[in-house]
């Protein structure tokens, strides 16, 4: 039942906080794949089910690079933001230059663009360039 129990809700996430939780399970799993970490404050953040998600993901993660990847090393990056400029619609982000720009370079190095905007939480551009798809 005790199982089941940290299953559905890990303990350390009521004695300890998300953010010290994620930093518990790095420092387990540091003793089988080196880990790099830069983690902010996310504690109070979600509510206690999205908490439990975020830990859900960040462990089931790990597990994949344990057991799939065979990696040495792994790097964990939580981040906290804050922006406080104004939205647009990214429906229509086809039209402004710049974010034509965004698009076009990013087509060039075969990478990942992801903008997204919303009331109360202001904009973010996510990049993500994979090194291992492109010849070097």
């Amino acid at each position: 039942v005790r199982e089941i129990t940290n299953n559905l809700r890990p303990q350390l996430l009521d004695r300890l906080g998300l953010t010290k939780a994620i930093a518990a399970m790095l420092k387990k799993v540091s003793d089988v794949v080196e880990i790099e970490s830069e983690i902010d404050s996310i504690d109070n953040i979600f509510n206690e089910s999205d908490e439990i998600s975020v830990y859900r993901i960040i462990q089931e993660s790990l597990n994949n690079v344990i057991k799939h990847a065979n990696a040495s090393n792994a790097k964990v990056k939580i981040k906290r933001t804050e922006d406080n400029g104004k939205v647009f619609d990214t429906t229509n982000a086809s039209s402004g230059l710049g974010l034509v720009g965004l698009k076009e370079r990013a087509q060039l190095l075969n990478a990942a663009l992801l903008i997204e905007s919303k009331i109360g939480k202001g904009t973010a551009i996510q990049v993500e360039i994979r090194l291992f798809d492109k010849e070097i």
